[in-house]
């Protein structure tokens, strides 16, 4: 069976991580867990992984700084935050940070996979509509080249009927 991608769960609850894990991998992902912002940063930088699932509150990186940097040097990971605090803008500087999607636990893992397969689509679907972007690009860039040397042989064309009625006038 194809496997539905790869997973970095990282939280200092090493239990939740466990479970997380289990989860993930009966749901045919595979899944890694570490306990801190700056293993997940190390680990990324040897493997690559389609999602990660961090908390916001660890001893030492926070969840948003760790997207932050997530996002920048490894920008097809989409991140899903999670936390055991509903601070009301919590959810709004997840997706600050780069998040696509932010949990409040106790969640059921059943909420959390269907998140996951939203964030899924939502980035099939990015990459879609910029792979038609890029292509529509190239179209009107084939197209203005196009009009420009039509333009170019009438332009020409026209000099040189302008030359010969000069010379008949002449």
């Amino acid at each position: 069976m194809k496997s539905e991608g790869s997973i970095l769960v990282v939280d200092d609850d090493v239990v939740l991580c466990e479970l997380l894990c289990d989860a993930f991998t009966m749901s045919n992902y595979t899944c890694t867990a570490v306990q801190s912002g700056e293993a997940a940063l190390e680990l990324m930088n040897r493997e690559k992984f389609d999602f990660m699932l961090t908390d916001v509150v660890m001893p030492g990186m926070s969840g948003f700084a760790l997207t932050e940097h997530v996002k920048q040097q490894h920008p097809g990971t989409e991140v899903l935050m999670m936390t055991g605090f509903s601070q009301e803008d919590s959810c709004q500087k997840a997706i600050a940070a780069g998040a696509a999607d932010f949990i409040i636990k106790p969640f059921k893992i059943e909420e959390l996979l269907a998140r996951i397969e939203r964030v899924k689509h939502n980035a099939r679907t990015l990459a879609e509509i910029r792979q038609r972007e890029h292509a529509l690009v190239n179209m009107s860039r084939e197209m203005i080249a196009s009009i420009k040397g039509e333009a170019r042989n009438t332009q020409k064309t026209l000099e040189q009927e302008i030359a010969r009625l000069r010379k008949t006038l002449t």
